[in-house]
């Protein structure tokens, strides 16, 4: 089983370093001997690499892990790289990624803030009057050159500068989640055709108040969108 890995399933990293992969695997009652990386740039050639072994292979964990040089590669190149280890007894490593399903995917190229287009930050909907058990979409449209793979997380705060708590949560990974019991997330999509690194996307953000939800009028409620990407810039 993978453990942990220093490597994202859709991540970005300059040409200009050498590319550090490395992979934490456990296994009983000994670790495994054959264990190879399988790399595909887009439009390229399919390599294999042996993957440089643990020093202790009759532990129950260790690091594999492969120094590639990435000089090879231009910017915007796109490589896929999935794992070939098994085990003495020979079973497969489980969620090892495939040629068609690889377990990483990385783009290359500099790394960049991402941005909140203002001028299409908009509702979903031209009623404006919130009611609770409806569906509401915030759509967010944001810019980032690695795509949105490369962003940690989206939050908005429904309530900004109230003590409300009307915060409510996206990434790529973990999907959307509210962080009050008053608002309930319905969906949250990536709209279109958009791929993980396109650098241009729209995020909808479909939410559902609660009837507990308080309606008092009078509360000017501003909403906050802040952007974070892998590397911790918004």
């Amino acid at each position: 089983v993978i453990i942990s890995s220093n490597v994202a399933k859709f991540d970005h990293k300059p040409t200009s370093e050498p590319l550090d992969l490395q992979f934490l695997i456990g296994d009983r009652p000994v670790l495994p001997r054959h264990a190879y990386l399988h790399l595909k740039v887009d439009g390229g050639e399919h390599e294999i690499f042996e993957l440089d072994k643990p020093v202790n292979l009759n532990g129950f964990q260790g690091y594999y892990s492969k120094l590639i040089d990435a000089s090879e590669y231009s910017q915007g190149d796109i490589l896929a790289g999935w794992l070939e280890v098994i085990d003495p007894a020979g079973h497969s490593l489980i969620d090892s990624g495939t040629a068609e399903d690889p377990l990483f995917i990385i783009k290359f190229g500099p790394d960049g803030p991402p941005t909140i287009s203002q001028d299409g930050l908009q509702w979903a909907q031209e009623d404006y009057w919130l009611h609770p058990g409806q569906d509401y979409g915030l759509q967010i449209p944001m810019s980032d050159m690695n795509g949105y793979g490369d962003i940690e997380a989206v939050s908005v705060d429904l309530g900004f500068g109230t003590d409300n708590g009307l915060k409510l949560r996206w990434s790529a990974t973990d999907g959307c989640s509210s962080q009050t019991t008053t608002i309930s997330m319905v969906d949250c999509v990536i709209l279109g055709n958009t791929s993980y690194f396109d650098p241009f996307f729209v995020l909808e953000m479909t939410f559902e108040l609660g009837w507990e939800f308080n309606p008092d009028t009078s509360i000017i409620r501003t909403v906050m969108v802040e952007v974070q990407d892998d590397a911790g810039q918004s």
